[in-house]
């Protein structure tokens, strides 16, 4: 989709809507094959010369090459190319631009520095707190920064002695399903008051990070305050949406979401799924319903096969692509992709894609079947 975006753009000599489109490219493509995407010193200096309208798309194109670079395992040229996607940020962001919080998040996230990635979280928390509303929903893969202050407590010490406050506290994040986000996390406030600290309530900040796989819905952050001196505890709750990939849940191995598109990028699926002699096919899917063993590990693997109209199979690949992983929080599918040039010479006529997927950890398997067009 961004490919096609890119090219038009290109095509209708609009440098600034190509720099967007490509800088897109490199993000949709980065979350699956790493940076891969070519062109880049043609395209930076097509973005150098785009002047103020185009200062949207070189922050972004820098901040998605950085995305790309970690991904390729290269933190060092990921925060390179971040300095320079921050030296080009306004002081104030535009409300059009709020995407671009990115830039810091991810310095903040990638910086090998305790003290700079505690300014950068502290700044980032001042600049979002008050520009997310409560409809605001996050995205897999997005840190959220949380805030919290609290008041009513009891002060340690007589009134003509150093007085101070002793709070703990412990912060749980839940998924919809009330499984644990992440570890759940506690500390304690124990400060001094002074008299001219009427207006002054503890504060404490926390930040997580959604995971990439995240499913969409209603999520709780339950934070627990207990006041050590007077010996009480409350419980509050705050929720926030998330707008993860829709997978509906299986309780058996199956694929989900099987579908054609046009090229790499997960474009709309084809409707109908139509190729021609030459191009090459794509056909993406979600596994689900795999077993986890320790840690929440899994490990699934998945081959393709092509089926004529007559059941003969013209084409096989039995071993594509696997993907194992383990975590805190267990991963509910794994996003599959396969792909196949069609040579000039392939008849016309209706063809199966079938997909066999096995999942190594609970000893299942199990094949999904999917019909496409081919016609000159």
């Amino acid at each position: 989709m961004f490919g096609y975006y890119f090219d038009l753009a290109l095509r209708s000599s609009d440098d600034v809507l190509a720099v967007e489109a490509y800088a897109r490219m490199v993000w949709a493509i980065s979350r699956y094959r790493g940076d891969v995407v070519d062109n880049w010193s043609v395209m930076e200096a097509i973005a150098a010369r785009t002047g103020p309208p185009g200062r949207f798309g070189r922050v972004l194109l820098y901040n998605n090459k950085a995305i790309a670079r970690n991904a390729a395992n290269d933190r060092a040229g990921a925060r390179a190319f971040l300095r320079k996607a921050q030296a080009l940020l306004p002081a104030q962001l535009a409300d059009d631009e709020f995407e671009l919080i990115g830039v810091p998040h991810n310095l903040a996230l990638w910086t090998d520095d305790p003290i700079e990635r505690e300014t950068l979280a502290r700044r980032l928390v001042d600049q979002v707190v008050p520009v997310l509303g409560p409809n605001h929903a996050f995205l897999p893969g997005e840190t959220v920064y949380f805030s919290c202050r609290l008041t009513g407590y009891q002060l340690a010490g007589a009134p003509d002695e150093q007085r101070s406050v002793q709070l703990s506290w412990k912060l749980q994040v839940t998924d919809p399903a009330g499984v644990l986000l992440v570890q759940e996390t506690s500390g304690e406030i124990a400060e001094p008051v002074a008299t001219q600290d009427k207006n002054w309530f503890p504060k404490f900040l926390q930040q997580f990070k959604i995971p990439p796989f995240a499913p969409g819905g209603a999520y709780h952050i339950k934070v627990t305050a207990r006041d050590e001196v007077a010996k009480t505890e409350l419980t509050s709750q705050l929720d926030f949406q998330v707008r993860g990939h829709s997978v509906e849940p299986s309780p058996t191995l199956t694929a989900r979401n099987l579908r054609f598109v046009k090229d790499e990028t997960d474009g709309p699926p084809l409707v109908p799924p139509v190729y021609h002699p030459g191009e090459r096919l794509w056909a993406r899917f979600d596994i689900t319903g795999y077993k986890y063993g320790d840690m929440n590990h899994y490990s699934v693997e998945y081959g393709l096969a092509i089926l004529r109209e007559s059941g003969e199979q013209v084409f096989a690949q039995p071993a594509a692509a696997a993907d194992a992983g383990e975590g805190f929080y267990p991963q509910r599918y794994v996003p599959g992709a396969v792909s196949l040039n069609l040579q000039p010479d392939v008849p016309e006529g209706s063809y199966t894609l079938v997909i066999t997927m096995e999942d190594k950890a609970g000893g299942q398997m199990v094949e999904a079947r999917a019909g496409f067009r081919i016609q000159k």
